[in-house]
């Protein structure tokens, strides 16, 4: 069953993701002509938009496939959703599990397309090195100071904040549009949003000084290291070997966690249509 919800969820999304795919590839081809020939003013416009495509393209499409939900969910044709003979629970399920799987696409392409963009920067001049020994010197310094368990952990939790933001994303749309905060339309979602957002910057701020652990330089290898928040935030020049703070992950995963459960159950006790 969820098989088949999700075989629905993609016949309905397909075309807005092909349209996002394809508007992604012709900005990256069209960043990759402009830096390509080397002229200056054009190389750095080209270089600016390949990054801002780049880095644009999977979150942008995740907002998409959330608004998106939104629709399919709670809107016009949210009465045809609502009304399926299976669990809330399970249609969401299936929603959240495709929606995941788009964005984690939409991430492999990015990385399909970077070869394209390199190409360009090789042949403006911009690098003088190509990309595959560029992967291999970069593979061979984050292994030298990354262990195995280490590169894994810094997967798990790129993979979890992915999964973290999209909980919140759909905890957002489906308490949205609970009575009587659904009498706003779509800006009920996007008050509830706001109000998680400032949730969310409350717990990562607190956890600062909760959990004050980063990854830092250490012994020659990157591992954990103290990160004190207060020194760092007052200190008036950056050291070379500073911390990047982990605080931020724990609280970010817990609230992907309550959003979620909090989601399911709002689908199947507290479903309400715009």
């Amino acid at each position: 069953m969820i098989a088949t919800l999700m075989a629905y969820e993609w016949k309905r999304t397909r075309v807005m993701v092909g349209t996002v795919t394809g508007g992604a590839v012709l900005g990256v081809v069209g960043a990759t002509l402009l830096v390509a020939p080397g002229w200056p003013g054009l190389s750095i416009f080209g270089v600016v938009l390949g990054a801002v495509v780049l880095s644009a393209y999977a979150p942008v499409l995740q907002v998409l496939l959330a608004v998106d939900y939104w629709r399919s969910s709670y809107g016009r044709t949210g009465y045809f959703t609502q009304t399926l003979p299976i669990s809330g629970g399970k249609i969401f399920a299936a929603k959240f599990l495709h929606m995941t799987l788009v964005v984690l696409a939409g991430m492999v392409v990015t990385v399909l397309l970077i070869p394209l963009l390199w190409w360009g920067l090789a042949a403006g001049g911009i690098v003088d090195i190509g990309l595959v020994a560029a992967v291999r010197e970069l593979w061979a310094t984050t292994t030298a100071v990354l262990s195995p368990l280490m590169l894994l952990g810094a997967a798990a939790a790129l993979l979890g904040l992915v999964l973290a933001g999209q909980a919140m994303f759909t905890f957002s749309a489906s308490i949205g549009s609970e009575a009587p905060i659904n009498r706003l339309g779509l800006g009920g979602p996007v008050v509830v949003y706001l109000v998680l957002y400032g949730l969310c910057q409350v717990l990562v701020f607190a956890a600062f000084f909760a959990f004050p652990v980063g990854i830092g330089m250490t012994g020659g290898t990157l591992g954990f290291v103290r990160f004190d928040f207060l020194a760092e935030v007052t200190a008036s020049v950056s050291t070379p070997d500073d911390a990047m703070p982990l605080a931020f992950i724990p609280p970010m995963m817990l609230l992907g966690v309550v959003c979620y459960w909090r989601t399911v159950r709002s689908w199947n006790r507290k479903v309400a249509l715009v």
